[in-house]
């Protein structure tokens, strides 16, 4: 019934009132709760709001606040990491009790992206950002590349972004044999050991995989590929939790849903919040088989 709900918003942002009319028909004669849920999401923009004193009217004034830029990031982390929803859900086995299912924010990481966005700051200490961050320097990933004498492609899609992690290997490979031969023993040690070489190559690529989107999945998704250390299976040194997000973005826009689902479940062992957004993806997967022959039709 929450997806049903979903849709209806994604049509009013679509300019379709015809589509938007009849999802909300449907969503709301669905449940008695998503419907009142609707009316608060309603007022998810407008500050004028009076405040109501139930949790979904609170949760909607963290999301108000966040986006204005007064709000509290670990407060609404706090909050929004807490079901929306709890929906009942019959036994398959009659002999067993029904279980509930949890129905997470959907919104929570729009809001997110927005406060994020407007209070980035450029990074000054450049040491403390290769050795210890996500990012690189304080500078475009663009610019870093033309440091290599490497350029991002005018027109970036799958190949030519696929090309430039080639060259880009092949810069550092040369870079790393450079610096293996000025170093003595413990500052060999030192290179392996933090794996420095490895954690810039994948920092920079998954930076340029980020600034590929939302214009160029396809590049994305190629850059975002290569940065993927494969014998770690999950967040780790040179595998970042950008990197998994960038991977099911990438991979949503470019129409490869279980692939997806299988990047953004990566992240909601430390990230709980992931959890709407990773049921969401489930439910666009299971819609995506609908039709088809076989056991995924189901």
């Amino acid at each position: 019934s929450l997806l049903l709900l979903f849709f209806r918003f994604s049509a009013q942002a679509a300019g379709d009132s015809v589509a938007t009319h009849s999802w909300q028909d449907r969503a709301l004669g669905a449940s008695p709760r998503v419907a009142g849920f609707a009316r608060r999401w309603e007022h998810i923009l407008p500050p004028e709001t009076p405040k109501e004193a139930d949790e979904i009217s609170v949760r909607m004034e963290e999301h108000r606040s966040l986006r204005a830029g007064t709000g509290d990031l670990a407060r609404f982390r706090s909050i929004v990491t807490e079901p929306v929803i709890f929906e009942p859900v019959p036994a398959r086995d009659p002999l067993q009790p029904p279980s509930t299912r949890a129905i997470y924010d959907p919104l929570v990481f729009d809001s997110l992206q927005l406060a994020i966005r407007s209070t980035k700051k450029p990074i000054d200490d450049k040491l403390s950002s290769v050795l210890f961050s996500g990012s690189i320097q304080g500078e475009s990933s663009k610019d870093t590349l033309l440091t290599l004498n490497l350029q991002y492609p005018a027109q970036p899609d799958g190949n030519s972004c696929r090309e430039l992690g080639r060259d880009l290997d092949l810069r550092l490979d040369s870079k790393a044999a450079e610096l293996a031969n000025m170093a003595a023993g413990d500052g060999a040690a030192f290179l392996d050991d933090l794996q420095l070489v490895a954690g810039f190559r994948s920092r920079l690529l998954v930076e340029l995989a980020v600034e590929s989107l939302p214009d160029a999945p396809t590049c994305a998704l190629a850059l975002a590929s290569q940065a993927l250390e494969e014998s770690s299976r999950g967040i780790g040194p040179l595998n970042s939790p950008t990197l998994f997000a960038v991977l099911a973005y990438a991979d949503l826009a470019t129409g490869h849903h279980r692939e997806a689902k299988d990047a953004i479940q990566k992240l909601v062992p430390a990230f709980p919040e992931v959890l709407g957004l990773d049921e969401t993806i489930g439910d666009l997967v299971v819609l995506g088989s609908m039709g088809r022959d076989g056991i995924t039709g189901e």
